[in-house]
């Protein structure tokens, strides 16, 4: 999109599959993924590789699958940092790379800005956006890797704060691309 393109779902179950630096399924880490995506020249799509890892545990890597989207390097946030920050980045750059603490909440939810604990992270996202409850307060809007019937189509809302599932605390990073 960034250079006026469609928007194009890349294959998460590539990273599952192939990322053997991260066990499968085993949380997600960033800037392993990256380093491999770089490396592999890139990412596939979605319907080129559509995701079906189901058990976490990843499968046959699928090597004959061509990138989509060509991966040159990444480039890591200094975390913790603030809200502000993360904004003007996601404005700037688009969706980032991000690791939260994706408790059993996460499992059940099904709409609404949550709150959680920033302790353990253990889940990789996507952290594409921001908007403002009426209600419940700003919140982050987060794509998961778990499908469009999991949550709202696929995301989740995360309140803006200290209970933020660790968002502004951990590991944040985009790709380079061309």
């Amino acid at each position: 999109m960034k250079n006026g393109g469609a928007e194009v779902d890349l294959a998460e179950e590539q990273l599952v599959d192939c990322d053997t630096s991260d066990n499968g399924c085993g949380g997600g880490n960033p800037t392993s993924a990256l380093q491999w995506l770089e490396s592999n020249g890139g990412a596939d799509s979605l319907s080129s590789y559509p995701y079906t890892a189901g058990n976490g545990q990843g499968g046959t890597c699928n090597s004959g699958v061509t990138p989509v989207q060509k991966v040159t390097g990444f480039q890591q946030l200094n975390m913790p940092t603030d809200t502000g920050t993360l904004q003007q980045y996601l404005q700037t750059n688009g969706p980032l790379s991000i690791v939260v603490a994706a408790g059993d909440d996460w499992q059940q939810y099904s709409g609404g800005p949550m709150s959680g604990s920033p302790d353990n992270p253990d889940h990789a996202v996507l952290l594409v956006g921001w908007g403002n409850d009426p209600t419940d307060g700003p919140y982050w809007i987060v794509k998961n890797s778990w499908g469009t019937g999991w949550g709202m189509n696929g995301y989740i809302e995360v309140e803006i704060g200290s209970q933020d599932c660790g968002i502004s605390q951990y590991l944040a990073a985009y790709p380079t691309t061309q």
